[in-house]
């Protein structure tokens, strides 16, 4: 009980400090980012032609005409205006929330897969990312991005894991990955780091990896070429794929957005960097408790055939492979051994305390003993008619 009390201890120990990283995290970013927004009177300084074009007009919510990180960013704006009026100052508070909800998506996913400890540094290495390469007050689409980077990430973790031993989870990520490759090239990124964890966390055979990734792009092919027929005029034509790709590759152009690119591939990589260290050494150690195993099992087989025993009629022997002999020959009680053993002698100290007095047996006599000649009823000659007792009355 105390050992289950001790562990309990330290179990919640970790656990407030886990909350307690967490908050300061959560405050670090939250307080920065309110803090340039406050410098900048809550207006976006940098751009701003995504947040004009997300203002509600008299043709009501934005209308995405070609699916990317621009028009779905700009659609998500555009419905919060439609809540909460044109108002220029949600959109830092919405791209602050966007950074700390990508921030989490990362951490949770990669403690999962992770220890505490590594999980730690991609939490701090994901709060890094955001403020340097993601500024609130920039109406910029990759805070989209990031947001739907960190979630895609947690939610293939989950289901690698949780659904790793049948197709199911290869096939539900698949799917999920199609359709966010066809938005943007994150999900390119996604699906190299997947298949990579995929390869060192599916257990069993090669044909069940083989079977599994199988299953992954059938789900991902699937996903990518509908959503590629539905959001190009149901054609599947050369100059259509050619638009679509420049309309991606145009996203890494500039020096920023690249940067930004490069921030999220950094944390996909450190936590599979982490990920495959710590298989490799719990591999190895397993590897090394099996042959030592071995070893163990091994060493008591070859004793096993070294020593037999022989018991036969009053004789007990162990027979080694040494050729030496221990017996115990036993006769009428006794033993006679070949190697008396010397066994200590314990000595006692005298019990200092009171001990009872001893109990005495007591026994019933009577008074005298009479001798044989006495040995007689009093009335032993008496007349027949003398019983009177038995006469009638």
């Amino acid at each position: 009980m105390k050992l289950e009390h001790v562990d309990g201890n330290k179990k919640t120990g970790k656990i407030l400090f886990e909350i307690g990283i967490l908050i300061m995290v959560a405050n670090l970013v939250g307080s920065y980012g309110i803090w340039q927004a406050i410098l900048s009177q809550w207006k976006i300084i940098n751009g701003g032609s995504l947040c004009v074009q997300a203002f509600i007009h008299s043709h009501g919510v934005y209308f995405v005409e070609y699916l990317n990180q621009e028009s779905l960013y700009t659609f998500i704006l555009s419905v919060l205006f439609s809540f909460l009026g044109n108002k220029v100052e949600v959109v830092p508070i919405i791209n602050l929330i966007f950074q700390l909800l990508g921030i989490l998506f990362f951490y949770f996913g990669a403690k999962k897969i992770n220890n505490f400890w590594s999980s730690l540094v991609i939490l701090f290495f994901g709060m890094i990312s955001s403020l340097f390469y993601y500024p609130i007050l920039l109406d910029d689409s990759m805070h989209g991005i990031w947001f739907l980077s960190g979630l895609i990430f947690l939610l293939g973790i989950y289901l690698l894991t949780g659904l790793s031993r049948t197709l199911v989870g290869h096939i539900l990520l698949g799917i999920l990955l199609g359709l966010y490759s066809y938005i943007d090239l994150s999900g390119w990124c996604l699906t190299i780091f997947f298949i990579i964890f995929s390869l060192f966390h599916v257990k069993g055979e090669e044909k069940k990896k083989v079977l599994h990734l199988v299953g992954f792009f059938m789900g991902w092919v699937n996903a990518f070429f509908v959503m590629f027929y539905l959001w190009n005029n149901f054609a599947l034509t050369k100059e259509n794929f050619v638009i679509w790709y420049y309309d991606k590759i145009s996203f890494l152009c500039s020096v920023h957005k690249s940067s930004q690119y490069v921030a999220l591939l950094g944390i996909m990589t450190v936590g599979l960097l982490f990920y495959v260290f710590l298989k490799v050494r719990n591999t190895e150690s397993r590897v090394k408790i099996y042959e030592n195993k071995n070893v163990v099992d091994a060493n008591i087989e070859s004793m096993n055939d070294s020593v037999s025993v022989q018991v036969t009629e009053g004789v007990c022997c162990l027979e080694t492979s040494e050729n030496t002999n221990t017996c115990d020959i036993k006769d009428n009680g006794s033993s006679v051994e070949n190697e008396p053993i010397d066994k200590p002698v314990i000595k006692f100290i005298e019990n200092p305390l009171p001990l009872p007095k001893k109990h005495v047996k007591k026994e019933m006599t009577y008074a005298f003993e009479p001798t044989k000649d006495l040995m007689h009823y009093d009335l032993n000659n008496y007349d027949v008619e003398d019983d009177y007792d038995l006469k009638e009355k």
